[in-house]
């Protein structure tokens, strides 16, 4: 009896674990298909190799995802990344795309948009699908499967008369007193420059979009947050033409010159100089004879009447 029990457990033993082995066996290549990938690529932008070397990941949709520092760096936007909150910022001297972790909602030259994937943070660094990076930046990310890299087309530089075409041009109509203009503009020399400035009530710093903002204000005129978005209202001024409280606009100097985006603001003062601010010395005061802002100066556009 005792005999005949043993190889009836053993009997059911071996069958159990031949059961569960073949429903692993059908089971497997099914959570496998779930589990992302993680691989290597090179990142370029136009034909310039910015990483030789990236981890990429690639969803159970085929979806793939790549680092956003890495891709700011290629485009050699300033950025910041706050763990504490997972905002993302990027831009030039202020800020021009926002993001959040786990959110659609972001913002992108000025305007709010919605993402078709939420960023997110994978062991504490943020990453993006090539997809939402495309609507972010309004641009092509390519990806070759052959040469194992990812390709972003330059960000494209509207021109100033293409940006007043499609704008809400907001004309010269406010009287503003130039002097006492120049008097508050001047009040905050020195104060410090940080990029993607909180309101400065708040935070006591400004970067370049935030001051000229905050100086119109006080003069009633209401501004858009970044430099790029206030660029595509006023009207064009022509450089021998200025008019004390006129925004200039520049370009900020990189590796991609060619495509000449607005990424810094100052308002003129008269006698060919400007105060604004960026960098180390916070809110200054230069020149338009400069070397470099002579180089890298745009155009110019009015928002207020003598």
């Amino acid at each position: 009896m005792s005999l005949t029990v043993g190889v009836f457990r053993y009997s059911m033993m071996l069958s159990l674990v031949i059961l569960l082995s073949s429903c692993g066996a059908g089971l497997q290549p099914h959570l496998g298909h779930h589990q992302p990938t993680v691989s290597s690529a090179r990142l370029m932008v136009g034909e310039k190799l910015t990483f030789s070397e990236i981890q990429f990941r690639q969803d159970h949709r085929g979806e793939r995802w790549i680092p956003l520092e890495e891709a700011a760096q290629s485009l050699d936007f300033t950025y910041t990344y706050d763990i504490s909150d997972e905002t993302f910022n990027m831009g030039y001297t202020d800020v021009v795309y926002r993001l959040e972790m786990d959110h659609k909602e972001a913002y992108s030259n000025g305007k709010p948009i919605t993402l078709s994937t939420a960023p997110k943070t994978i062991n504490q660094k943020p990453y993006i699908t090539v997809k939402a990076l495309e609507e972010l930046w309004e641009t092509q990310v390519a990806w070759n499967e052959s040469s194992q890299r990812f390709v972003i087309t330059p960000l494209s530089a509207p021109s100033a008369k293409g940006e007043v075409a499609v704008a809400t041009v907001v004309a010269p109509t406010a009287k503003v007193n130039t002097k006492a203009l120049v008097q508050y503009a001047k009040r905050y020399l020195g104060v410090p420059y940080q990029f993607g400035a909180d309101p400065f009530p708040q935070s006591k710093r400004f970067d370049s979009s935030s001051y000229t903002r905050h100086v119109y204000a006080r003069f009633g005129i209401s501004l858009p947050r970044t430099a790029r978005a206030q660029s595509a209202l006023g009207v064009l001024v022509d450089k021998g033409n200025l008019q004390i409280g006129d925004l200039l606009y520049f370009y900020v100097p990189g590796p991609f010159q060619t495509n000449r985006i607005v990424g810094h603001v100052g308002m003129y003062i008269g006698n060919g100089q400007f105060i604004h601010t960026f960098g180390k010395p916070g809110v200054t005061l230069n020149t338009l004879d400069e070397q470099h802002w002579k180089n890298t100066y745009m155009f110019a556009k009015r928002f207020i009447v003598m």
